[in-house]
């Protein structure tokens, strides 16, 4: 294929042109809005910064609308030490803040909520995730370590009461009522000794303590411990209920539908969005609303981030993607969407994809 440099500057100008200040009907068949113009301009730009700060002429405090949005066959680097390999997902990037898009630079500005997905995690990420989220900071419980073997999850670490106690953990994870994981001890035991449960082995303050700290993502109900995918994840804040999980090798593998709220569940869809490169394998696709990535905004978001090498799952970092964009390359389709071509995160470094 014939190769054009591209550089930065070229991606940029591509991005901006793209999506930087298009109207809700741009490249869909409407003609775009008119805005009233003054003789020097200085009004239009007054109500444009307005826009971009969030606000209406009118002062009022601008909502964004959620951003649909598609990924296939992606790795998520949610955090340092945890991947989620993403083979489905569909769903809707909702804003948190009044008056602000979701942006990609700031994963706390917006939260996923999932109408239907297939998500895996394996052991050592799995490590990562419950011993420095669930359980990070002073929590009693430390050094945790996960392995999966024979269908089950393989839990040890130390539980601080006065002095360090190593713990054994091993249990099969089904799904619990309400849509968490639930993950009941069949083998538990503390310094070698077998323990009756949980509450025996933890001890009440200590579960009380996990059950009003809910951030965390873990409950103790009954001699069971639920893991809730909304809390134990890094942002954005993930928005689904668990409904199956299996352990198939070294992954566990959750399907995860839309929040048990009968208002959301109409407000989702299923379906798969339309793409500009059907026969694209491992992809990202986001579309309406208003998108921030940078010092860019697309309005309507039409984009579509597209793995340059469709060998392998499409690695992605919300921390390191702008690396991925200086990487590759954008192209603007007819109806003005965006195609952005990206190595994966951990071959970005040094990267240049730009057809010559």
């Amino acid at each position: 294929m014939p190769r054009t440099c591209i550089g930065l500057l070229g991606i940029l100008i591509l991005v901006a042109c793209a999506g930087g200040d298009r109207s809700p009907g741009a490249g869909r068949g409407e003609p775009p809005a008119e805005v009233p113009r003054g003789g020097d301009g200085r009004a239009d730009r007054a109500a444009e910064d307005q826009a971009r700060a969030g606000r209406s002429a009118a002062g009022e405090t601008r909502r964004f609308p959620p951003v649909e949005a598609e990924l296939r066959n992606v790795e998520l680097e949610s955090a340092a030490g945890i991947l989620l390999r993403i083979r489905r997902l569909r769903g809707q990037l909702v804003p948190t803040r009044d008056g602000q898009p979701p942006r990609f630079d700031d994963p706390t500005s917006f939260r996923l909520r999932v109408a239907d997905a297939v998500v895996a995690i394996d052991a050592a990420s799995l490590s990562v995730l419950i011993g420095q989220h669930v359980f990070g900071g002073d929590h009693p419980v430390r050094q945790v370590e996960i392995a999966i073997a024979d269908g089950r999850l393989v839990v040890e670490g130390n539980l601080r009461k006065g002095i360090p106690v190593p713990f054994h953990l091993e249990t099969r994870p089904r799904v619990a009522e309400g849509g968490g994981i639930l993950l009941e001890p069949d083998v538990l035991r503390a310094a070698g000794v077998p323990m009756k449960g949980l509450l025996d082995f933890f001890g009440l303050d200590l579960v009380e303590m996990m059950n009003a700290d809910r951030a965390r993502g873990i409950e103790v109900r009954d001699d069971r411990m639920i893991l809730h995918p909304s809390g134990v994840l890094p942002p954005p804040r993930l928005d689904a209920r668990v409904t199956a999980v299996s352990v198939e090798g070294d992954l566990l593998v959750q399907r995860l539908g839309p929040p048990a709220t009968p208002q959301i569940e109409d407000e989702l869809s299923s379906e798969s969005l339309e793409s500009p490169l059907p026969d694209q394998p491992n992809y990202q696709l986001f579309r309406g609303g208003v998108l921030r990535f940078g010092h860019l905004t697309m309005e309507p978001a039409d984009l579509m981030l597209v793995d340059a090498d469709p060998g392998d799952p499409f690695r992605f970092s919300l921390a390191r993607y702008q690396r991925q964009l200086v990487g590759g390359y954008s192209k603007t389709l007819p109806d003005e969407g965006l195609v952005t071509i990206m190595p994966d995160a951990d071959e970005a470094a040094g990267a240049d994809l730009a057809p010559r």
